[in-house]
């Protein structure tokens, strides 16, 4: 006479018995989750090296020329305009303005050219409505800060390149 116990006790052993007659299951991942981690690393390595992921870490600095005194160079302010602009909207970056001169003359006269050209990208910075308190610091250092001469330059077109002003800017920390 069949039973409802004894069909339960049936179906337990045959149960028991398929899973004594399967092979061993492995409790190691299956290959694809490591190909899987391999190429995921594989696109953050060239995310990192084009440039698109982590490049908010690093400062950026970019020149804005000078042809004398105080007065910029053809089309410079109107790129300092837009490049200001530009980090004005993005609230995680923080800048820095740096005046810079060439090397000759008087030292101090160079220092306060300086200061002026600083002065002027900040007069920009506030007219364009940048945020002052994103504004680290802004300072004049003279010829104290000369880039470095490539072999094509005459003398004369390396000292004009030195008339700039320098605006960093970088992450907020």
């Amino acid at each position: 006479m069949r039973t409802k116990e004894n069909d339960v006790a049936k179906a337990s052993l045959d149960g028991q018995r398929e899973l004594a007659t399967r092979p061993a299951l492995s409790m190691a991942p299956p290959r694809r989750v490591f190909v899987g981690a391999i190429l995921a690393g594989f696109a953050v390595a060239g995310l990192v090296s084009l440039g698109l992921l982590g490049a908010n870490e690093a400062p950026n600095t970019d020149d804005f020329r000078f042809t004398r005194g105080v007065e910029f160079a053809p089309g410079e302010e109107a790129r300092l305009r837009g490049h200001l602009t530009l980090l004005a909207g993005q609230p995680d970056r923080l800048v820095r303005i740096v005046g810079h001169t060439g090397q000759q003359g008087d030292a101090s006269a160079n220092a306060e050219l300086s200061d002026q050209r600083a002065a002027a990208a900040l007069a920009i910075a506030r007219d364009i409505g940048f945020p002052e308190a994103r504004i680290l610091s802004v300072e004049g250092v003279g010829g104290g800060a000369p880039l470095a001469m490539s072999q094509d330059m005459t003398d004369r077109e390396w000292e004009r390149s030195l008339s700039r002003v320098a605006i960093t800017d970088q992450a907020r920390p």
